[in-house]
């Protein structure tokens, strides 16, 4: 908890491990630059309900700690619990508070101030070489891996085909079938009434 209860009197919040944590968290891994405001807010976010996780722990925790250097009690050991919650958020977790929790109220407000200048962004942005886009938070999706789907898709229908067939490959021209595709009657078949050519070509085979 010292990380989350470090105080600057000046306000100078480029010492907290939080806040220089959160820098880091705002790098782009690929390209080394920073992500844009739209998609650092959840970050800020997650960061925020963490933080805030925490210090209703170390405000009113559940049970006292008796192997740290001082010594903290249990929620129970306070005479009003409320009034202890509500002095640890004015010291810690409010806007304005020299604390690494009122830098990032900051920066998450700062950040939507942009998107609402901005507006947001599409989900979709493509490559300069058109093979590839790039879909929400730095996921890259290439236009190869569509024809793999597909080639992957087309093979394993073969493959079943060929198990139903029982490993029959038929040698006639497929193209010739004709198929009724108006007649509704029950348990009809193309072969009840077949074109002379796949007739001839059943027959031989």
């Amino acid at each position: 908890m010292m990380f989350w209860t470090h105080q600057d009197p000046a306000g100078d919040m480029s010492s907290s491990v939080i806040i220089y944590y959160t820098a880091v968290m705002g790098i782009r891994r690929r390209s080394m630059s920073y992500y844009p405001a739209h998609n650092s807010t959840g970050g800020l976010a997650a960061l925020m309900w963490v933080g805030r996780a925490l210090f209703l722990e170390y405000a009113l925790p559940l049970y006292r700690y008796t192997t740290l250097a001082y010594h903290w009690p249990s929620r129970d050991q306070y005479h009003s619990q409320p009034e202890r919650l509500e002095a640890i958020r004015q010291r810690y977790l409010v806007r304005g508070c020299y604390t690494p929790f009122g830098e990032l109220i900051e920066l998450k407000a700062f950040a939507k101030s942009i998107v609402r200048q901005e507006g947001m962004p599409g989900n979709l942005s493509w490559a300069p070489d058109g093979r590839s886009f790039v879909v929400g938070n730095d996921k890259e999706v290439k236009l190869s891996d569509f024809c793999k789907t597909y080639q992957k898709a087309i093979a394993l229908v073969e493959e079943r085909v060929e198990e139903m067939m029982l490993g029959l490959k038929p040698s006639f021209n497929i193209d010739v079938v004709r198929d009724d595709l108006n007649c509704r009657k029950a348990g009809w078949s193309f072969l009840q009434k077949p074109s002379p050519t796949v007739q001839n070509q059943l027959l031989y085979n």
